[in-house]
């Protein structure tokens, strides 16, 4: 990490391709990293044709991407996958204790690979679009993945946790869903807009807690 205590690696996924030399791309996160006060937190992401054997500083990311604001803990979470089929990989980040929606609602990032692909230094406000709890500690961006075609349409469909969010039961927890090819489009919205929801039944259930493709289960 660039810094004590930035926690760099404390989340970290391959990027099928973003910068278009063939080879996979590389994202980790460092959640704790003091970018604009303590534990802002930072997502780092590495071209993979220019990694080496040995050790490789954070300099060497073509990009980096600040979060937003002071305790956000920007890149607990990350995933890739081509979500708008342009060839270039998006990038997934969450920032679970974000409070831009409400107290410690939380936020998940999808930042488009056209962006990332420029390279240098960014921040959370470049996003393409993001998903936020809709109440206080809902905890969305703490768990999400972008493995999964689950309309069979060829694009890989964005997954949200957010395992504290309030549905029939206290701390049940919501698993969303947002369909690729019917996103919301730019501009920030909320969990509850996905095309699917999962809510969790019981107290403290924390549906959202993990998320992540299971492939074709039923081969359908």
């Amino acid at each position: 990490g660039a810094a004590t205590f930035d926690n760099l690696g404390a989340a970290a996924c391959f990027l099928p391709d973003i910068d278009l030399d063939g080879v996979p791309d590389l994202a980790v996160g460092a959640p704790f990293a003091n970018t604009a006060g303590p534990n802002t937190g930072k997502v780092y992401v590495f071209s993979g044709g220019g990694l080496q054997p040995g050790l490789n500083p954070v300099g060497l990311a073509m990009a980096e991407i600040a979060g937003a604001e002071p305790g956000d803990e920007f890149g607990w979470s990350v995933s890739g996958a081509d979500l708008d089929g342009d060839g270039r990989s998006e990038l997934l980040t969450g920032s679970w204790l974000n409070s831009d929606a409400a107290q410690r609602a939380g936020k998940g990032y999808v930042f488009d690979g056209g962006t990332l692909g420029g390279g240098g230094a960014l921040d959370a406000s470049d996003a393409a679009w993001t998903v936020s709890g809709g109440n206080w500690f809902d905890r969305a961006g703490w768990a999400l993945d972008a493995t999964g075609d689950f309309d069979g349409d060829g694009l890989p469909d964005p997954v949200f946790g957010g395992y504290e969010v309030n549905t029939s039961e206290f701390d049940a927890g919501q698993t969303a869903i947002f369909l690729s090819t019917s996103a919301p489009g730019p501009g920030d919205h909320v969990l509850s807009d996905g095309a699917v929801l999962i809510d969790g039944t019981e107290v403290y259930e924390g549906s959202g807690w993990w998320v992540a493709s299971g492939g074709d289960v039923d081969g359908d």
